[in-house]
């Protein structure tokens, strides 16, 4: 038998095998929390430019209206997509635990450590429902609130969204 052959059988029991498989499957959220990621650093982005006392007296000007309106409309756009991505990066990361997990032990401390962590959290509650289309309004005005009483800098871009 050649060192080819013998080469190619190995990569091919290497692919076959539980581990090389499970590897693949870890990789799969990467993209998730990138988007989640990238939303939560163009969030903070926003804010500190809000925050900065010449954006604010240069944004609030009459002449600036139309840069009013656009920051407005991505200070509304913003924590939009980071609850979305928050939402979408839990729903992903329960999948991944279920498909990679489910009958074994792991599997149910898994889930109790989940229920224990979640059930009395505020800042659960932000993400909670952010997903679900039948409520929208309830889920921002509560989002806004826990942010409100969470970081109070953060009430006027509340208040942005709310508009």
């Amino acid at each position: 038998m050649s060192k080819a052959s013998d080469a190619a059988k190995i990569i091919r029991r290497i692919k076959e095998c539980e581990g090389e498989k499970i590897s693949h499957k870890i990789e799969e959220p990467h993209a998730t929390f990138f988007i989640f990621s990238e939303n939560r650093k163009q969030l903070l982005t926003a804010i500190s430019a809000f925050e900065h006392p010449p954006n604010i007296t240069t944004i609030w000007k009459v002449e600036n209206r139309l840069a009013l309106r656009r920051f407005h409309e991505e200070i509304a756009r913003l924590p939009h997509n980071y609850l979305a991505s928050a939402a979408t990066l839990i729903d992903h990361t329960r999948i991944f635990a279920h498909d990679l997990y489910q009958g074994k032990p792991f599997h149910d401390e898994y889930k109790n450590k989940i229920a224990d962590t979640f059930k009395t959290s505020e800042l659960a509650g932000v993400y909670q429902g952010t997903s679900k289309l039948d409520a929208p309004q309830t889920t921002c005005t509560h989002s806004c609130e826990t942010l409100r009483r969470r970081n109070s800098y953060l009430s006027p871009l509340c208040n942005c969204i709310e508009l």
